[in-house]
């Protein structure tokens, strides 16, 4: 397994990903035709455009094909000058829950700490099954808002870890996590 940073030319592998991703993770939580409608074609050209974003930090896993990915960058919301935002962490359904979330986290969380964040946050669906990802790390709650996707409202929370370098050492020592 390979975890390098992206490059335009992973556009599409980002976007297969991102599709197989949601219509797994999120199948009986997303309505079901939303997620049948996801287009890798068209989250291709949605990635094209973001990962020549030189602000972001995106990653890739790749054995023989990209298998997952994460993204992070500046914080989008008020919680602090020295505060960084986990935007993306995907993972197809057979490469979860073997640490390789943790190391693609990881990977953003370290570069982060490299452009003078300390702390760091993630949105997450409140009813996302993984959630207890982000829970095992440290996260704790610090907001809470709702969000709509495919004409339906969802809660959503703020995941924030105030120890920026706990956490990396979190994410690089998977014996740590329970």
């Amino acid at each position: 397994m390979v975890i390098r940073p992206a490059s335009p030319d992973d556009a599409a592998g980002i976007a297969a990903v991102h599709v197989a991703a949601w219509q797994t993770a999120y199948r009986g939580l997303i309505p079901q035709d939303y997620l049948d409608g996801l287009c890798v074609d068209e989250r291709h050209k949605q990635w094209s455009r973001i990962l020549l974003k030189a602000e972001e930090v995106h990653y890739v896993a790749e054995e023989d094909r990209i298998v997952g990915f994460s993204v992070g960058g500046p914080a989008r919301d008020d919680f602090g000058a020295s505060t960084g935002e986990l935007y993306s962490l995907y993972l197809l359904s057979e490469w979860r829950r073997g640490g390789l979330g943790r190391q693609l986290f990881g990977r953003v969380a370290a570069t982060q700490s490299l452009r003078g964040m300390t702390s760091l946050y993630a949105w997450a669906l409140e009813e996302n099954p993984f959630r207890g990802f982000y829970e095992g790390l440290g996260g704790r709650i610090c907001a809470e808002r709702e969000t709509e996707i495919a004409g339906k409202r969802f809660g959503v929370v703020a995941f924030r870890w105030d120890d920026l370098a706990g956490l990396i050492a979190r994410t690089q020592n998977v014996n740590a996590i329970t």
